[in-house]
């Protein structure tokens, strides 16, 4: 009888280690399903980013293509605008050199006095653009007028008004306005 429980003692190890050892196995097949799992997970991942990578870069490009667009128009009238200056210098030049000097002086000078009656900035474009066509035209101005002119942009005062309901703002410092009876 002793060898009969020897018997079953060794077999009793035996099944014993044969389901240990599967029992390893199907751990081992679990982590393995475990890490297939996780791989999905990251390729899910993958493929969800690619989506949105993908329509980040057609809306990128649909920006691009409004800001091609936008820069042709822009490059298109830039040229426009280059074209009038270029014909304006060649006109300015033409007539500066078909005017008597004479003419031009006083064309200048009733432009400047006029100029001066006008605002701030409206002051600083005219003398700009008549140095631009004295310059363009190669004009030699009297001393005079180029004084005139470089002083046409500086500030000046308010001018008191007299306004037409007969009321009298003081233009002159005057304390009081003498009429003729």
């Amino acid at each position: 009888m002793t060898t009969n429980y020897i018997d079953y003692n060794e077999l009793s190890h035996d099944a014993r280690r044969a389901l240990e050892k599967e029992r390893e196995k199907r751990i081992e097949s679990v982590h393995e399903v475990d890490r297939f799992l996780q791989i999905l997970e990251s390729a899910d991942e993958l493929v969800s980013n690619a989506n949105e990578y993908a329509t980040q870069l057609v809306k990128q490009r649909e920006e691009n293509e409004i800001l091609r667009q936008q820069l042709k128009e822009e490059k298109e009238a830039r040229a426009k605008v280059e074209m009038q200056l270029n014909e304006m210098n060649k006109l300015s030049a033409g007539v500066a050199k078909k005017s008597s000097q004479e003419g031009l002086e006083k064309a200048f000078r009733i432009y400047i006095n006029t100029s001066k009656r006008k605002t701030q900035a409206k002051r600083e474009v005219a003398r700009a653009q008549l140095l631009d066509f004295i310059t363009t035209a190669k004009l030699e101005m009297p001393e005079d007028i180029m004084e005139m002119l470089n002083h046409l942009d500086d500030e000046q005062p308010d001018a008191k008004v007299v306004n037409v309901q007969g009321n009298y703002n003081d233009i002159h410092n005057n304390e009081t306005v003498n009429s003729k009876a």
